[in-house]
């Protein structure tokens, strides 16, 4: 609606603390915001400005993107994570070169060793804001090497936190970095392949070195003892399983399969339903 405005700029400040309830003011002369996330976008804004010099005043150097937005990720992640994914959801609109160059500059300082894990976590979580993560694209493609710093980055977040309790952005990043898979050899002779995904494999032995026995309890009574096997620290992720179903020793070899059929033949004597979820184990 277009009009004729006498607005006295002294009233302005008093007039969005009484009125709209977005400034705060303690004393005379000194304002502040008063819901803090208007303020991380603002300064998201700022951070990721296309036109530092054009700005008046201009923008700092100390705050020009992408180095601006990255110091301040690796210099006081936890102050400054709100404005980090802010920063990725304003370039979201229409700069997405510009988004995919944030999360590679995010990652380098950590691959680097120049960086501590949050700073690379907020990598990973604009990233997956932005499903970033999803994005399908082929050796060629400019953003294929972006991809490959993102789970290389997840996979050492994951393989770092692993030796202790993680906390659920790590075990998160245990997800994101599943998509690198290597594939391993073991077994008895060599005669058995065992196909890992960055799992954290731990070995059960047969027999335990401090007891010189190992049972565990079947059931409601009965006790048993297994052969030695390997089991996953942490529970198998999606894009893990994924991988041992499209590994070409995966799901299709007959070797971890080993005792199923057994397995259904006894639950049918029995007159029973055979389980659905069985059990595959990685041999040595």
């Amino acid at each position: 609606m277009d009009g004729e405005y006498d607005v006295k700029i002294r009233a302005v400040p008093e007039y969005l603390e009484q009125r709209v309830g977005l400034l705060a003011s303690q004393k005379a002369n000194h304002v502040h915001f008063l819901h803090r996330s208007f303020q991380e976008y603002l300064a998201a804004c700022e951070l990721t400005c296309r036109d530092p010099d054009k700005r008046r005043p201009p923008v700092q150097q100390s705050r020009r993107f992408p180095n601006g937005v990255v110091a301040r990720a690796y210099q006081a992640p936890d102050l400054w994570e709100n404005v980090v994914l802010l920063a990725g959801d304003v370039l979201a609109g229409g700069r997405e070169d510009d988004l995919w160059k944030l999360v590679l500059d995010l990652c380098h300082p950590y691959l680097r060793n120049q960086g501590d894990a949050r700073g690379a976590l907020l990598a990973l979580t604009v990233a997956e804001r932005r499903a970033l993560l999803a994005a399908c694209c082929d050796e060629f493609d400019p953003r294929a090497p972006i991809l490959d710093a993102l789970r290389r980055t997840a996979a050492r977040v994951f393989s770092e936190a692993r030796r202790s309790a993680p906390d659920s952005a790590t075990l998160r990043a245990g997800c994101w970095g599943a998509t690198r898979i290597r594939g391993t050899t073991g077994g008895r002779g060599g005669a058995a392949a065992r196909w890992s995904a960055d799992i954290d494999w731990v070995h059960i032995p047969e027999v335990d070195p401090a007891t010189g026995q190992r049972e565990f309890i079947y059931g409601d009574r009965e006790r048993r003892r297994e052969a030695e096997f390997w089991i996953a620290r942490y529970p198998v992720t999606y894009a893990q399983f994924q991988a041992f179903v499209k590994a070409a020793d995966g799901f299709g070899n007959p070797a971890w399969w080993e005792g199923w059929r057994r397995m259904k033949r006894i639950a049918r004597g029995r007159g029973s339903r055979a389980s659905h979820t069985g059990t595959i184990r990685a041999r040595v």
